[in-house]
């Protein structure tokens, strides 16, 4: 998550002499928060993710950068992992050092078990555990209960990982086993490693001993290739990985093509198990790849299903018999689908997948469609698509298939709204396969026919009851300001939806939820007043226009007063405003913007200057057409204010502003020429215009200065027919600079 700006207010040398009314900060210590959020968010204020979920949809693992999600606040910008109970609605730092607080790196790729009890992960930390000293991503293992944490990528001595980092872990479903992938050199024990390259290990809790996986089959070394994406099958007896090295098993193919193998977690060897895909070669065409991948386990462990360029096999470990699927399978191109494009039942018997479309079909390169292969029928269904117009449709995939093989989740992207009042953007469906019908997901406060609400790393219970996720959509919960990823989990069948990440009891929301900014003549001359931008929404009430808006600091009080309010002092104007300036005293703010509302007459559609007497609490338009009748008819900004603000500069390209005879005079076909507003007499004058009054300036003037009494205002121009004589222009950057009084 890219972190906002925010301002600060520190204390300096000096500062009592210029700020003489303020409490003042001690020199060197820490600033101060200068804007901080009137309003709380109801939810964490820094991305958040499930990143992991318990095959029954009970607990979830969060991912998050925010930092009052606990009480033990994330102290820095790095990634923590919580456990969260969606039963108990309990929410706990998995990622704590001893002494309780957040990690001191970023953490992630979690893995928990079906009791909610172990979490498995990969962090850069070095404060999890002792004697961390390796400043390298390791693998961790987390007891939730006890708040015990353990590294598991250490040499059988005990001393840290050496040679490179460690990652990918996952956990067997009982936790006894952790496997994952190292780089490092000194965790294979007896094994010779040297090949430079990720080896996949496995780790037995039971006994604390570590044992190099992807080792040779007829030799005491590694293999030569890279080993990865280990995967545990459901009843722990089968650890699948990928490697190009055939030399891991019996059978040596002798090619560089990525394989899948089997690690017999009793026995202790490693079976090839996409050796059978070789006699379905000749129905995969000719330019498609032939390595093997996406792996997945039914329930019992007993077959496994995985990809093999285009084609879907389904391998007996019983039997060692490998059947076809599918011939049409393309990799999953729905990006944050949560799914690898294939899902198998608990049984085994259905096997959902993505399909390329048909000869004639619209989208050549893209799945259109999800198809079901039933092992007992030995038929293969294409689900209906969920539009009665398909060509409004674009990529249809991420099939998920329930642990009965009845229902079949999947996502499809409708390019343009159809008939049916769905808006474009991506939405999930499920399919009963008993009833035939397909439905479309409600997630409540989204509408059908809003723009669909995109989820991140979405995750399903194994009966597709819930589907937790993460988004920023900010309507699904109320008091949602924070504008970053927030993770919820949806009870598909009562509409119930329960946001994960809630601001922790008792932590105030500190630090407004968008950029802040404060330039130029930002302060009052005592220093009590600051006035500054904000693109948050949570900075003060009412703020709900999702734009910059201007905004004026007590720093003496606290409080914080919306500027660019509109004319019924409702709330923020209908647009972005910026650029303010603020009189000595602190009373009056001139500043740019764009709204429409801030003023009634202001049709012109252009950026215009205002101020605003914050005692009355009236807006006025500064770039207002002569006679003081509506706005001006082109863009103004730049504005610059008098000490006791009663009058105000700025830059415009309007034409109308002065009096007839001024207009006339303007021929510089809509330069950018100075002005000044005389706010007790409500009348504008030019600035970058000749003494007698007889042009504006030939060329475009910017950048006014204003002197505190008002008199005088310095400014930038091109024209050279502002005095008598002309100046010179110089040979490069032709600019010069007039006074005009």
């Amino acid at each position: 998550m890219m972190k906002t700006p925010l301002l600060l207010l520190s204390g300096a040398l000096g500062l009592t002499g210029v700020f003489p009314s303020l409490a003042q900060p001690t020199a060197g210590a820490p600033p101060m928060l200068a804007t901080p959020a009137v309003v709380r968010s109801a939810t964490a204020n820094g991305d958040t993710v499930v990143a992991a979920q318990s095959e029954d949809g009970r607990f979830a693992v969060l991912a998050s950068h925010a930092t009052d999600l606990t009480a033990a606040p994330n102290r820095g910008n790095s990634v923590q992992l919580y456990l969260h109970d969606n039963l108990t609605d309990r929410l706990q730092l998995v990622t704590a050092t001893p002494s309780g607080e957040a990690a001191n790196g970023d953490s992630g790729r979690p893995s928990v078990s079906a009791d909610g009890r172990w979490v498995v992960f990969e962090s850069v930390a070095t404060d999890l555990v002792p004697d961390d000293t390796n400043h390298l991503k390791d693998i961790f293992l987390r007891n939730v209960q006890t708040g015990v944490t353990i590294c598991v990528s250490r040499a059988a001595d005990g001393s840290p990982a050496s040679g490179g980092f460690s990652e990918d872990p996952v956990l067997s479903p009982d936790a006894r086993w952790i496997a994952f992938t190292s780089y490092a050199t000194n965790l294979s024990g007896q094994v010779t490693d040297t090949n430079r390259t990720k080896d996949v290990f496995l780790y037995d809790r039971g006994s604390g001993q570590l044992r190099v996986v992807s080792k040779q089959h007829s030799a005491n070394a590694t293999g030569a290739a890279a080993s990865a994406n280990p995967l545990f099958s459901p009843d722990g007896r089968w650890l699948a990985f990928r490697s190009s090295d055939g030399k891991l098993a019996a059978g040596d193919a002798g090619d560089s093509t990525t394989k899948i193998f089997l690690r017999s977690i009793t026995a202790e060897t490693n079976l090839w198990a996409s050796q059978g895909a070789a006699a379905f070669e000749a129905l995969a065409p000719p330019t498609s790849n032939r390595n093997a991948g996406n792996a997945l386990f039914r329930a019992d462990g007993r077959h496994l299903a995985y990809t093999y360029g285009p084609l879907v096999l389904r391998f007996d470990t019983a039997s060692g018999e490998t059947v076809l699927v599918g011939t049409n399978y393309v990799s999953a191109v729905v990006t944050g689908a949560g799914s690898g494009g294939v899902a198998l039942s608990a049984d085994g018997r259905i096997c959902a997948r993505e399909g390329a479309p048909h000869d004639g079909d619209a989208l050549p390169k893209v799945p259109d469609s999800v198809y079901v292969w039933d092992a007992l029928s030995q038929t293969i269904a294409r689900l209906h698509p969920p539009l009665a117009n398909p060509s409004l449709l674009g990529e249809v995939g991420g099939p998920v298939v329930s642990a009965d093989g009845r229902k079949i989740a999947f996502t499809a992207y409708v390019k343009t709204p159809g008939e049916e009042g769905f808006a474009p953007g991506r939405h999930w469906f499920v399919h009963d396969r008993g009833s035939g019908q397909t439905t479309r997901v409600p997630l409540p406060n989204v509408a059908s026919d809003e723009r669909s609400l995109e989820t991140w790393s979405p995750h399903w219970s194994a009966d597709l009851g819930t589907l937790a996720f993460a988004t920023r959509t900010p309507n699904l919960t109320p008091g949602d300001w924070n504008r970053a990823l927030d993770a919820f989990v949806l009870d598909v069948g009562t509409g119930r939806l329960t946001l994960l990440s809630p601001v922790a009891d008792g932590m105030p929301g500190i630090t407004p939820s968008g950029s802040s900014f404060a330039r130029g003549q930002c302060f009052s001359a005592n220093g009590r007043y600051l006035v500054f931008t904000s693109s948050a929404p949570n900075v003060a009430p009412n703020d709900h226009n999702d734009a910059e808006d201007v905004f004026l600091r007590d720093l003496q009080t606290g409080s914080i007063t919306l500027v660019s309010v509109n004319y019924t002092g409702a709330g923020s104007g209908n647009g972005a405003s910026h650029s303010p300036v603020i009189s000595a005293e602190g009373r009056y703010v001139a500043f740019v913007s764009l709204p429409s509302d801030l003023v009634e007459g202001d049709t012109n559609g252009w950026s215009d200057v205002f101020v605003r007497d914050l005692a009355t609490g009236v807006t006025r338009l500064v770039s207002r057409a002569y006679g003081g009748i509506g706005s001006a008819n082109g863009a103004s900004d730049s504005p610059v204010i008098s000490a006791d603000g009663s009058r105000i500069a700025f830059v415009s390209h309007a034409t109308d502003q002065g009096a007839p005879e001024v207009a006339a005079a303007d021929v510089n076909q809509r330069e950018a020429d100075v002005f000044v507003f005389d706010r007790q007499t409500g009348t504008v004058q030019p600035v970058s215009i000749r003494t007698d009054g007889s042009q504006m300036g030939g060329q475009r003037s910017i950048a006014p200065v204003i002197s505190p009494d008002g008199r005088y205002i310095l400014f930038q121009s091109r024209a050279n027919n502002l005095v008598s004589p002309a100046p010179p222009l110089p040979p490069t950057r032709p600019t010069s600079c007039s006074c005009w009084i």
